[in-house]
């Protein structure tokens, strides 16, 4: 279970990346079987198109809304990083 500290924490940085890069909803997930469990999320869900990044074998980001990002190795170093920081992978 997340503590609440490392969640704010994400949600912080799920915010930054909304604002940066146009997304309306962004959360992470964690796989649990077939599943997927909410860990942290920003924005509003519209219900349109969600795209998605394996973050690694049990670890999942989703977002809504703009659909490019320009710069994806940036962008997966740094998910990767607080991922790590917050000791979900």
């Amino acid at each position: 279970m997340l503590i609440d500290n490392k969640r704010q924490q994400l949600n912080l940085f799920l915010k930054d990346l909304c604002e940066k890069h146009a997304f309306e909803h962004a959360y992470i997930a964690q796989k649990i079987g077939k599943r997927r469990h909410f860990i942290a999320g920003y924005g509003k869900e519209n219900f349109t198109h969600t795209n998605r990044i394996d973050i690694n074998g049990k670890i999942v980001f989703f977002w809504q809304g703009c659909s490019k990002i320009l710069d994806m190795e940036t962008f997966m170093d740094n998910l990767i990083s607080i991922v790590k920081q917050l000791e979900l992978m």
